[in-house]
């Protein structure tokens, strides 16, 4: 998931700048290969300044109250363990996860590049690269991109990124589709106008930008779900006096809500974005965005 961008710990006897000098090299080598993705002097010029520093603070443009601490996600659920959090998922939530992608692949077109934010392992991109001509997929933490890169095999229209969802490196519009799915609006920790803000930036006008969140229909499996990751020492022990109405509360500082219909609403008014609704499976509520021309 995404939020600031980590530097990570460098390995014994490399220096401690190792993990962001390898971003760097990285993200370098990726726009290089795909040059439309980015304009020499042009990437810096939709994003706002220090937008990578926006979080739940006092002063942000939004309710931060169920938000999960900065930095959670890279620092103590990324790479095999954020992977296990999806292998040991029950049936139900299994069901829903597929919902998503397969919503997303109906939407997709086989010339489009699509941009994942908070692409995990690569769970999500690899099946959509299956659909659209590329697949750019970026996340905070450095344990998700190496386990990605090493899972992709020769996938060749699908790579990854270490980036910062609120300060992307990208131009204005070079993306068809833009996806946020899997309750990421919540689960990264960042002022939520800005990560739709800057969604749409890099998204072409008559694009779509697509964020998603959790249906209440589908709380007690969400819930249980969350008790398996306890269980097993993935998160911290549930705190049952605080978790209810959509919020999930653990011990280690862990702590997750969810956006209804009405909170995206409210949201892309705000914003001045037309959008639709779309309650997937009764599962999972997504909100798509058509970003405006000019």
């Amino acid at each position: 998931m995404t939020g600031s961008v980590s530097t990570g710990t460098a390995p014994p006897g490399r220096p401690k700048n190792f993990q962001f000098a390898r971003r760097l090299c990285y993200t370098g080598w990726c726009l290089q290969k795909f040059p439309a993705l980015k304009d020499p002097g042009e990437a810096s010029q939709g994003a706002p300044a220090g937008a990578g520093k926006y979080r739940a603070q006092a002063g942000s443009t939004g309710d931060f109250s169920d938000l999960i601490p900065m930095g959670y996600y890279s620092e103590k659920l990324a790479g095999v363990r954020l992977k296990k959090c999806y292998d040991i998922a029950p049936p139900r939530i299994r069901r829903y996860l597929e919902a998503e992608i397969r919503y997303l692949l109906s939407l997709i077109s086989p010339e489009d590049t699509v941009l994942e934010l908070g692409c995990g392992y690569g769970r999500v991109a690899f099946r959509l690269a299956q659909k659209a001509n590329r697949v750019v997929g970026i996340d905070n933490a450095a344990e998700n991109i190496e386990l990605a890169i090493a899972l992709k095999g020769p996938v060749a229209n699908c790579e990854f990124l270490e980036m910062d969802a609120v300060a992307m490196e990208f131009g204005d519009g070079r993306f068809d589709l833009t996806v946020c799915i899997q309750n990421g609006i919540c689960a990264f920790g960042v002022d939520r106008e800005l990560l739709v803000r800057e969604a749409v930036r890099v998204t072409r006008p008559g694009g779509r930008a697509i964020f998603s969140s959790y249906s209440g229909l589908v709380w007690d499996d969400r819930l249980k779900w969350f008790e398996l990751q306890a269980r097993d020492g993935l998160l911290g022990e549930i705190d049952r006096e605080k978790t209810g109405d959509g919020v999930i509360v653990c011990g280690d500082g862990f702590r997750a809500g969810a956006m209804g219909e009405n909170e995206f609403a409210q949201l892309c008014g705000r914003l001045g974005y037309e959008h639709a609704i779309a309650v997937v499976d009764d599962s999972s509520v997504m909100c798509v965005l058509t970003v405006p021309a000019g």
